[in-house]
């Protein structure tokens, strides 16, 4: 009975707080995935115009083509959820309830939570989903998980299918190689060689294991300085060139799930990683090779005998204090410590952080340099910390949450009173559906109160954390006898990362150029 009258508890919500997200991660038979999301948001309007009488205008249709398994992978699905935590929507519109997410148990209890907490319900053309109501809250999450066991099986089958069609000889990557283009003969996809790029791939292959004997910064150099450029590549770097090398597509061979994907638990967070697999797919492929059997087994020979070991490996210490930390704000690539020597003396010069990448415009700064003015500016964004916690930040009030969550648990035991006194018939339905309404604005009101309490007191905490750690990395970096590796664990306990920029600038006003810190805080 109780079952029954839990579709007509909440009328359909109003046409001006009511969103529609659609989604699709790939094309459904014959029809893409734009025919599929058309065909789908027709259904939702129909939908509207029968419910309101007018279509939803676009300002409030959310569209999402995305195959990423988890909220986290979905920009637009986090855009709607902080448009519902915002309270700028009363329900979220949608063909079916697996529309929201195929995710794993963390996406399914994200998504009830949410649902819960703010009191937004969900339309579907069929029913109205109210999670406050526990039987709608129960069938939601069950929805949601078949959706992702359903799609966990999807995967195994197109995984196998993949590999089947890779041992084949096709090619299924989406992205085709330098000096390729992806096509599909007898119906199955493959490579045809690019002219152009394919003399470029040789040069490569030639300058590398050939008489020159250039590495991958000289060959990227000087392809840049010959004008060898493409569509694809308007600018050589050496990582570049160093993929081409290592790629055995260009002796007419496929590989695949060479970078597979590994989800690990770290700290709380899933982590995905692509480290090297050692039992990928390498098969023969249909397409035609760039180069020979024999210019191939010179390049890997020759890579084998110039490969150094990463210096990380053999010391016995962190080196540079801001390791993993200091990050070019131009391109985006790590700041490298270097050591340095005077070219006649031979002698050393105070080691330097540098950018390495070629062209970017950054300028370097000795380590002493960068370390005093990164102090400075940590004791600069204290200050500002100091005021803005003074200002906006009200001391928690521990005595009023008590009350607010004694007060909670009281409206939850007579909403749970409610619900016996109508199966017992001691409530008639008009008289259960009137207080329970008005006992679901007071349980709303005494969460929203708790809530705003948690975060007031969070946000206090995390400051006060945050107050803390920047005076210990002060501390830290004022310390001239601290170790460079004591440094960097002080300084990663609250930074994820420390953006430099030094404009270029001649030699001779090279203390008018200043050092410019931003920061990324855990």
């Amino acid at each position: 009975m109780v079952r029954k009258m839990s579709q007509t508890i909440t009328p359909p919500a109003p046409f001006a707080r009511t969103v529609a997200y659609l989604r699709k991660s790939r094309a459904d038979g014959e029809e893409s995935v734009e025919e599929v999301l058309s065909r789908h948001e027709r259904i939702l309007q129909d939908y509207a115009v029968s419910t309101w009488g007018v279509p939803l205008p676009e300002s409030r249709i959310f569209r999402e083509v995305q195959s990423g398994e988890t909220i986290a992978a979905r920009p637009v699905m986090q855009e709607l959820i902080g448009m519902i935590q915002r309270k700028e929507a009363d329900a979220v519109l949608v063909v079916e309830l697996q529309r929201l997410s195929r995710g794993d148990l963390l996406d399914v209890g994200t998504l009830s939570r949410l649902f819960l907490y703010t009191g937004c319900v969900i339309l579907t053309p069929t029913k109205l989903w109210n999670l406050s109501d526990e039987y709608d809250r129960k069938f939601f999450e069950m929805e949601l998980m078949h959706g992702n066991d359903y799609l966990e099986y999807t995967k195994r089958i197109m995984g196998r299918g993949r590999e089947r069609s890779v041992r084949d000889g096709n090619y299924i990557g989406s992205r085709p190689p330098f000096g390729y283009e992806r096509v599909f003969v007898d119906k199955r996809p493959t490579l045809a060689v690019i002219p152009k790029e394919a003399e470029i791939v040789r040069l490569i292959f030639e300058f590398y294991a050939g008489s020159e004997h250039l590495g991958p910064t000289r060959i990227s150099a000087r392809l840049n300085d010959m004008g060898l450029s493409s569509q694809r590549m308007d600018h050589w770097t050496p990582q570049a060139v160093r993929n081409i090398i290592g790629n055995p597509v260009y002796i007419g061979l496929v590989r695949w799930n060479r970078r597979k994907e590994v989800k690990e638990f770290r700290a709380g967070e899933i982590v995905t990683t692509k480290p090297v697999a050692e039992d990928y797919i390498l098969a023969e492929g249909r397409h035609e090779p760039i180069i020979t059997r024999e210019l191939w087994d010179r390049a890997q020979d020759a890579a084998r005998t110039r490969s150094h070991p990463s210096a990380r490996h053999d010391r016995a210490a962190i080196v540079s204090p801001l390791a993993g930390l200091l990050t070019c704000s131009v391109c985006g690539k790590a700041m490298v410590y270097k050591l340095c020597y005077d070219h006649k003396t031979k002698k050393p010069l105070p080691p330097i952080f540098h950018c390495a990448t070629s062209g970017c415009r950054t300028r370097g700064a000795t380590v002493t340099e960068t370390l005093r003015i990164l102090s400075g500016a940590l004791r600069e964004s204290l200050g500002k910390l100091s005021v803005s916690a003074d200002r906006d930040v009200p001391d928690p009030n521990d005595a009023v949450r008590t009350v607010a969550a004694g007060e909670l648990e009281e409206l939850e035991r007579q909403r749970d009173r409610l619900y016996d006194f109508l199966e017992r018939g001691i409530y008639e339905e008009d008289v259960f559906l009137a207080r329970m309404s008005a006992l679901r604005e007071r349980i709303e009101k005494a969460r929203r109160t708790l809530a705003e309490l948690d975060r007031t007191k969070k946000k206090a905490e995390d400051l006060e954390q945050l107050r803390a750690g920047l005076e210990e990395c002060i501390r830290i970096l004022d310390d001239p006898t601290a170790a460079p590796a004591a440094v960097n664990t002080t300084l990663k306990r609250i930074l994820a990362r420390i953006l430099y920029s030094r404009d270029k600038s001649p030699r001779r006003k090279w203390d008018d150029t200043p050092i410019r810190f931003d920061f990324v805080f855990k």
